[in-house]
């Protein structure tokens, strides 16, 4: 390098900048203040959540591939993997999981859409012809090769696999069902649909979590939507909200937003 030439490291830089949106999201869903959750229980699995996001930035194999996604898409994908990857850390402590299965899962929801950095340009793309949609419906299974050339666990590579098959089989890329697909990746399809209907397709929230609802034993399992909307607090604690008659108004009681309506 020339004298003077600053080098820098992207995974080193990327890691810690995982780490720190990471912690910061998890915080903004699951506060240390247990009146801003949906229950007790949520300050706990907010803390061993925390834990869990240091340990899977720590695989550098985990980064690269978040380095990747950055450069070809910052502006949604980069943050669509870290936003999955808070709602299924979540979601997963909300229903139990010990620390190593919620790596597990979190470390497969970072990387669920990692298959599209082989095609970035049907990324945004919503009215798709046949032939993007064909390329679409493969993504799943270039992640699964991807995570596995890395030397990721069969556990972690079929939760990138799986994370498009619907509970009543009419997903891809197997068209498998039910309880044949993996807890992990059931919770994921859940987390990245609302994600992905916030930030890519423009729903608000309350029609976001309606979708879950709605689709619950039809493309997602209702035990995973269930946690979801009764363990996270979509509307945080002082959040502002725009009302239906166009006023705004502040969330003010979070344990009482079972429902995709909050209350102000």
């Amino acid at each position: 390098a020339e004298q003077y030439t600053l080098l820098v490291d992207p995974v080193d830089t990327t890691t810690r900048e995982l780490k720190r949106c990471l912690e910061d999201y998890i915080i903004k869903y699951a506060p240390d203040i247990p009146e801003a959750n949906k229950s007790d229980n949520m300050v706990n699995v907010s803390g061993m959540a925390r834990k869990v996001a240091s340990k899977i930035v720590e695989n550098p194999d985990v980064v690269q591939f978040c380095v990747i996604a950055k450069i070809l898409d910052d502006g949604f994908l980069y943050e669509h993997l870290i936003n999955t990857c808070v709602y299924s850390l979540l979601v997963a402590g909300a229903m139990g999981f010990d620390t190593y299965n919620m790596q597990c899962i979190g470390t497969g929801a970072l990387l669920h859409d990692i298959g599209l950095c082989e095609m970035p340009s049907i990324i945004h793309t919503h009215k798709q012809n046949l032939q993007q949609e064909s390329l679409w419906k493969e993504h799943p299974r270039y992640g699964y090769y991807f995570a596995k050339e890395a030397g990721l666990s069969e556990n972690i590579t079929n939760m990138i696999l799986n994370h498009h098959e619907c509970w009543n089989g009419s997903g891809y890329p197997r068209g498998i069902s039910g309880e044949d697909i993996p807890i992990g990746a059931r919770i994921i399809a859940d987390c990245e649909t609302y994600d992905r209907l916030l930030h890519d397709e423009g729903y608000p929230h309350y029609q976001a979590i309606e979708y879950l609802y709605g689709g619950g034993n039809f493309y997602f399992d209702s035990q995973v939507v269930q946690n979801f909307t009764n363990n996270i607090a979509i509307y945080p604690l002082g959040s502002m909200v725009r009302l239906s008659t166009g006023e705004v108004g502040i969330v003010v009681n979070v344990r009482k937003n079972l429902g995709p309506r909050p209350v102000v």
